[in-house]
C-alpha cells in the first residue's frame, strides 16, 4: 500500500516528487548540499522498504541540516511575540505623538510579517515529527487493520475495499508532508524565507487535512470491524 501511493503521488504531484528524487540521488552520490542540477540522474532503490529508508534519513538529515536556522528562529520568535504582545499598550501610550506613533504602526507591520517564517518553521518541525511516527504506526499496523475478520467477507468486500483507498490516500497525505518538508529544507534558505514571509507552504493546514482523513479511516474501519463482528455473531 505504501509503494501504491507513492506511485499515485508521483502521478497526481509530477513536480514535487521529481524534486524530491532529484534532491535525494544528489545526497545518495556524494552526500553535497550543492544545488541539485536538472540533469541529476535517478539512482533511488526500488525496493519498498529501501525507499522508506531514504526517506526516513533524508528527513532525519535535513532537520539537522536546519536545526540552527531553527533554533535561531525560535530565539527571534520570542522576542517578537513579547513585542507584539504589548503593541496595544506602546500604540495608546505614543498616540499623542504622530510621528512617533506612525513609525511604530511601521515596525509593528514588518514584525508581523517576519513572524511568518518563524511560525513556519515551528509548525513544520512539529509536524513532521508527528507525521514521521504515525508513518511507522500505519506502516507497522495496516495489515491487522484490513486484515478480513469474517474469513468470508462477500457481503463486506465492497466497504474492506473502500478502507484500503482511504489508507492509500492517508498514505499519500502523510508523503506529501515528508516530500515537501524534504524540498523546503534542501532549497536555498532564502527563498524559504520569501516563501514562508507570504505563507506559501502552510504546514498547519496540511497537518490539519492529515488528521481528518486520519479521523475518517479510523470511524470507518471501526464501523467495518463492528459490522464484521455482527457478521461473525450472525454465523455462531
Amino acid at each position: 500500500l505504501w509503494e501504491r501511493a507513492y506511485n499515485e503521488l508521483k502521478q497526481e504531484e509530477v513536480k514535487l516528487v521529481d524534486a524530491y528524487e532529484k534532491i535525494l540521488s544528489r545526497q545518495l552520490q556524494n552526500g553535497s548540499n550543492s544545488m541539485v542540477l536538472e540533469s541529476q540522474p535517478n539512482i533511488i532503490a526500488q525496493s519498498n522498504s529501501d525507499r522508506r529508508r531514504q526517506m526516513t534519513q533524508l528527513i532525519n538529515a535535513g532537520l539537522a541540516k536546519t536545526e540552527r536556522e531553527a533554533k535561531v528562529k525560535e530565539s527571534c520568535g520570542e522576542v517578537v511575540d513579547v513585542v507584539l504582545s504589548v503593541k496595544n499598550i506602546v500604540s495608546a501610550a505614543i498616540q499623542a505623538v504622530p510621528q512617533a506613533a506612525f513609525a511604530w504602526t511601521g515596525i509593528c507591520i514588518v514584525l508581523e510579517i517576519f513572524i511568518n517564517p518563524i511560525k513556519a518553521t515551528k509548525a513544520n518541525r512539529e509536524g513532521i515529527d508527528y507525521v514521521v511516527k504515525r508513518m511507522k504506526w500505519y506502516w507497522s499496523l495496516s495489515n491487522s487493520l484490513l486484515k478480513d475478520p469474517t474469513n468470508n467477507i462477500s457481503e463486506l468486500s465492497g466497504i474492506r475495499g473502500e478502507l484500503e483507498i482511504q489508507i492509500v490516500d492517508l498514505y499519500k497525505a502523510l508523503l506529501s508532508y515528508q516530500i515537501k518538508s524534504v524540498c523546503a529544507y534542501y532549497r536555498h534558505r532564502g527563498l524559504i524565507f520569501l516563501r514562508d514571509m507570504i505563507r506559501l507552504d502552510d504546514w498547519k493546514a496540511d497537518l490539519g487535512a492529515i488528521r481528518e482523513a486520519e479521523n475518517c479511516f479510523q470511524n470507518d474501519d471501526q464501523t467495518y470491524n463492528n459490522h464484521a463482528q455482527t457478521y461473525n455473531n450472525q454465523q455462531l
